[in-house]
C-alpha cells in the first residue's frame, strides 16, 4: 500500500475492506464465490504464517482483508434484499404492529415515521421477522390518535403495502436503494388515522428518554428562535432538517454548501470543547476528563439520531481522546481509517451512503491537500501577507479550498452540478455557521438557568441566521451560479483525480512518474473504448417512465436525437421536469433534432412546455394542429423561439440518419376522427434487419386504417402497444399483422383506467411477443446492431 499507509495500519485495513465491500457491489459474485475465495486465500494466508514466508503471508493478508469485505457485504446485502417487502398484487391490504422509532415529519398533507420490530400479517397469516417500515398516514388534527403520536410509543393497524420503490428511468434517483442502505423493507400508506390504534406507550425506555430529551431541545429552539431561524438551527445542532423548505435546501446545493446542513465534525469538535470544559469547571479528575467527554459525545451522537457524519467525528475525536489519555500522539488518518473501519465493520452497506463518503472525503482532503493550497497562498506578493485580516480570509480560503478539491467529483455525480461561487461562499459562510453552532448550543444550555440570557443569545443568532440564509439564497441566484452536470461518467471522476494527484505532486519525481503512467492507461482504454463503439454504432430506444403518458426517447447511431412526446403534468407533477429533461443530460443529449407529436392529449404533451424551456430543439414534428389550449400554448412557445415546424402525413419520411429509415404511416391526409387518439402519429423506424413501430394512443379505427394500407409493411420486431395496452386498442388483426416478438406498455401504476386491459396482453402473448411495462419495469432500453433488438439494463447500459 506504500509508505502512506505502513505507519496507518488502520487507514490501510480500512482501504482494503472497503475495496471488498465495494467490488462485492459492482461485480455481484454468488455468496457460494466469495465463501469459496475467502477461503482460499485463508488456506494461503495459514500456508505463509506456517512456513514463515512473508512472500506469501504478507499479500495473502492483503487479499484476505478484502475477502473478508467482500463476505460481509455479501451476507449484508443477500439478507436485505430477501426482505424487500412487495404487494402480491395492487392494493394489498395488511396488518401491522410495532414501535415508533423515528421522529414523525409533517410532509405535505401526511406524517411519516419508521415503524420499528414490526410484526406483519398478509392474507391473514403473519410474515415472520421483525420489519422496519416506513409509515405514512393523513394529517387529522381533531383526532386522539394524531395527537398521541410520538416516537417510542407502540401502534398496530391496517394500511396498503405499497411497492418497494425503485429508480423510474435509467440513472434517476434510486429511492428504494437509499432505503435499503438504511434498512428499511417496505412501504404502508395508511388511508385514515383512525386505521391506527395505540396499543402502548414507551415512557420507560432509553429511546423514549431520548425522544424526550431531543423534543425539549428542539422546543427550546423553537421557541427561541422565528421559524426561519428554528428550522435551519435544529438542522445543524440536531439533525432535524425536516422544518427547512425545499428552495432553501436548493440554494444551499446550488451555492456547494450543502455540507453546513450536515452535523459533522463541526458540531462534534464544539460539544467536545463543551464536555471537556464543563469537566474541568466541575473538578473532575484530570485522566477521566477524556473518558466523560468521549461518553457525553457518544449521547450527542444518539441523542440526534447517529447520523454517518456524526458517527465518523465522534469516533474521531474519540481516538484523539483515548490518544490524550494514554498521552501518545494520534494520526489523523489513522484516524479516520479507524471510524471508517468501526462503521463498515458495523454495516457495510454505509459505504453507498452519500453522507459517509463526502464527510471522510471533506476531511481526508482537508488534511491532504491544505498544504498544496497554502503552498500556492505563499505566492502571492508580500505586501498582502501583512494584512491579518486578509492572511486570516486567505487561511479559511484555503480550508474550503481543500476540502472541495476532494469532494468536487462526488458532489458533480450526486447532486449533479457544481457550484461557481461556493469558494468565495464558503469563506463567509463557514465562520460564521460556526458561530451559529457556538451561539445554538450556549441558548440551549441557558435555557433552564435563565431565560433572560437565552433569549439574548437567540437574538443575536436570528440575527445572524437571517443574514447567513440571505447570503445564501442571494449567491445561489447570481448569473452561473452553478453549471449542471448531469451524464457525468465514472471515466472523467477518475480523470479529475489522476490531474490532481499528479498536479499536488509536481515536483515528486516518483508519484509524478507512476500519475503519468495512469493517465497514459485511462487515455488508451478511453480511446480503444471509443473507437469500438464507431465499429458497431447502436440504435438505441428508451421508453421512459413517466406515469400514465408516453415519452420515447431515439438516439440513432449517427448521434441525433428525437422524442416522441414528454409525457403528462398533472397538478405538481410535470413529467418533462422530473423525468424527460434529466434523462435527456444524463444520457449525454445536447439537443433534440426532432420533437414529435403523437397527438394533443395531455399525458403526452404536458411535459412539452418545461422541455421547451429548458432544451435546444431544432424541428416540431407534429401532424395535425390541435385546438386545445395546452397545444396552443406549446405552439406559441414553439414560435417564440423560431423552432421549425414540421408537418407529416402518411407516406413520407423523416430523415434523421442515413443508416436508418423513419416512415410515416398514419394519419392519411383524408383520414378524419373526432377522437385524437386516431390521429396519432404512427413511425416505423427501420435499421438494418430490425425495426419498430410507435402507435401512440391508435385505438381499434385508426388501426384499421392503417392496416388497409400498409398491412404488409407492418411486420416489426418491436411494438409499442397502442393507447397504453387499452381494450380499445391492439386489436388481434392489428397485432398479426404486426407480429412483435417485443411488446412494450407505457403505463401509470395503479391507474384510473385500469390499463393495460388482461385481454391485449393475452393477445400479445398468444403471438409470441414478450410484454414488458414501464409500471412494473420502470424505463425501458432496447438497442438495435442492425442485426438483433435486445433489452438492455438501465445498470449496463453498453
Amino acid at each position: 500500500m506504500g509508505e502512506f499507509t505502513i505507519r496507518r495500519p488502520a487507514a490501510k485495513a480500512a482501504i482494503l475492506f472497503g475495496t471488498g465491500i465495494f467490488l462485492a457491489d459492482i461485480v455481484m459474485i454468488p455468496q457460494e464465490g466469495v465463501l469459496a475465495t475467502t477461503a482460499v486465500v485463508l488456506l494461503l494466508l495459514s500456508a505463509g504464517l506456517f512456513f514463515k514466508s512473508t512472500s506469501i503471508s504478507d499479500p495473502s493478508l492483503l487479499l484476505f482483508v478484502v475477502s473478508l469485505g467482500a463476505l460481509s457485504h455479501s451476507f449484508t446485502w443477500n439478507e436485505v434484499e430477501t426482505r424487500r417487502l412487495n404487494p402480491t398484487e395492487p392494493g394489498e391490504i395488511v396488518e401491522l404492529r410495532g414501535r415508533i422509532e423515528s421522529d414523525i415529519l409533517h410532509v405535505e398533507k401526511r406524517l411519516r415515521f419508521v415503524v420499528a420490530d414490526a410484526s406483519l400479517i398478509r392474507n391473514g397469516r403473519e410474515v415472520a421477522g421483525e420489519w422496519r417500515l416506513n409509515v405514512s398516514v393523513p394529517k387529522d388534527t381533531t383526532s386522539l390518535v394524531y395527537a398521541g403520536l410520538e416516537q417510542g410509543i407502540v401502534i398496530e393497524g391496517r394500511g396498503e403495502l405499497l411497492p418497494f420503490p425503485r429508480a423510474r428511468n435509467p440513472g434517476e434517483y434510486d429511492y428504494g436503494r437509499y432505503l435499503l442502505l438504511h434498512d428499511i423493507h417496505g412501504l404502508i400508506a395508511v388511508p385514515r388515522i383512525d386505521s391506527l390504534r395505540i396499543v402502548a406507550g414507551d415512557g420507560s425506555s432509553f429511546n423514549a428518554m431520548l425522544h424526550r430529551a431531543r423534543a425539549a431541545v428542539s422546543k427550546v429552539i423553537t421557541g427561541s428562535h422565528s421559524p426561519e431561524a428554528a428550522a435551519f438551527l435544529k438542522g445543524i445542532l440536531i439533525a432535524d432538517r425536516s422544518g427547512i423548505p425545499l428552495d432553501v435546501r436548493q440554494s444551499f446545493v446550488n451555492t456547494g454548501t450543502v455540507h453546513i446542513l450536515a452535523v459533522s465534525g463541526l458540531q462534534i469538535v464544539i460539544v467536545a470543547l463543551i464536555f471537556y470544559s464543563l469537566f474541568g469547571l466541575l473538578r473532575v479528575p484530570r485522566r477521566v476528563v477524556p473518558i466523560a467527554t468521549i461518553f457525553g459525545l457518544a449521547f450527542y451522537t444518539v441523542l440526534i439520531g447517529s447520523p454517518a457524519s456524526c458517527v465518523r467525528a465522534t469516533i474521531m475525536a474519540s481516538t484523539v481522546l483515548a490518544g490524550r489519555l494514554l498521552e501518545r500522539r494520534t494520526d489523523v488518518y489513522n484516524s479516520l481509517g479507524a471510524a471508517a473501519l468501526v462503521i463498515l465493520l458495523w454495516d457495510t452497506r454505509q459505504l453507498f451512503d452519500v453522507g459517509f463518503q463526502l464527510s471522510f472525503a471533506a476531511v481526508f482532503s482537508i488534511v491532504y491537500f491544505y498544504p498544496f493550497v497554502t503552498r500556492i497562498i505563499l505566492k502571492i506578493p508580500e505586501g498582502w501577507e501583512e494584512i491579518k485580516a486578509i492572511d486570516k480570509v486567505l487561511k479559511l480560503f484555503a480550508v474550503s479550498c481543500a476540502a472541495q478539491l476532494g469532494t468536487l467529483p462526488l458532489v458533480a455525480y450526486y447532486f449533479e452540478r457544481v457550484s461557481l461561487v461556493s469558494f468565495l461562499v464558503n469563506v463567509a459562510v463557514v465562520p460564521l455557521s460556526n458561530l451559529n453552532v457556538m451561539i445554538g448550543f450556549a441558548t440551549i444550555l441557558f435555557a433552564p438557568v435563565s431565560t433572560f440570557v437565552a433569549d439574548c443569545y437567540a437574538l443575536v443568532n436570528d440575527l445572524l441566521v437571517q443574514f447567513v440564509l440571505g447570503l445564501i439564497k442571494a449567491a445561489s441566484e447570481v448569473t452561473m451560479a452553478y453549471v449542471e452536470t448531469a451524464g457525468l461518467g465514472t471515466p472523467l471522476l477518475i480523470l479529475y483525480y489522476l490531474v490532481l494527484l499528479g498536479t499536488v505532486h509536481l515536483g515528486n519525481p516518483p508519484v509524478r512518474k507512476t500519475t503519468l503512467f495512469a493517465l497514459l492507461i485511462f487515455a488508451n482504454g478511453y480511446i480503444w473504448h471509443d473507437v469500438a463503439l464507431l465499429e458497431k454504432p447502436l440504435l438505441r430506444v428508451t421508453v421512459l417512465d413517466v406515469g400514465q403518458g408516453d415519452a420515447i426517447v431515439i438516439e440513432f447511431p449517427n448521434g441525433k436525437a428525437a422524442l416522441i412526446d414528454a409525457g403528462p403534468r398533472i397538478g405538481e407533477y410535470d413529467a418533462g421536469k422530473r423525468n424527460v429533461v434529466p434523462f435527456l443530460k444524463r444520457a449525454g443529449i445536447s439537443q433534440l433534432d426532432a420533437l414529435v407529436v403523437s397527438h394533443a392529449h395531455s399525458d403526452h404533451i404536458g411535459g412539452i412546455p418545461y422541455l421547451l424551456d429548458q432544451f435546444e430543439v431544432q424541428s416540431f414534428v407534429e401532424a395535425r394542429p390541435a385546438k386545445t389550449s395546452l397545444y396552443r400554448a406549446i405552439k406559441k412557445i414553439v414560435f417564440e423561439k423560431g423552432i421549425r415546424v414540421d408537418s407529416l402525413a402518411a407516406g413520407t419520411q423523416l430523415n434523421l440518419d442515413h443508416s436508418t429509415r423513419l416512415y410515416v404511416l398514419h394519419p392519411h391526409p383524408g383520414f378524419i376522427s373526432s377522437n385524437l387518439n386516431n390521429t396519432s402519429v404512427t413511425l416505423k423506424l427501420v435499421y438494418g434487419k430490425t425495426s419498430m413501430l410507435f402507435v401512440g394512443d391508435l385505438e381499434a379505427d385508426g388501426e384499421e386504417a392503417v392496416l388497409a394500407r400498409y398491412r404488409n409493411f407492418l411486420d416489426v420486431d418491436l411494438l409499442k402497444v397502442g393507447h397504453h395496452g387499452s381494450s380499445t386498442s391492439s386489436t388481434s388483426e392489428f397485432i398479426s399483422a404486426a407480429t412483435p416478438t417485443e411488446a412494450v406498455i407505457s403505463v401509470g401504476w395503479k391507474n384510473n383506467f385500469r390499463h393495460p386491459s388482461k385481454e391485449v396482453i393475452d393477445r400479445l402473448t398468444q403471438r409470441g411477443a414478450r410484454v414488458v411495462r414501464t409500471d412494473r419495469n420502470g424505463g425501458i432500453i432496447y438497442v438495435s446492431d442492425g442485426h438483433i433488438i435486445r433489452q438492455i439494463s438501465p445498470e449496463n447500459p453498453n
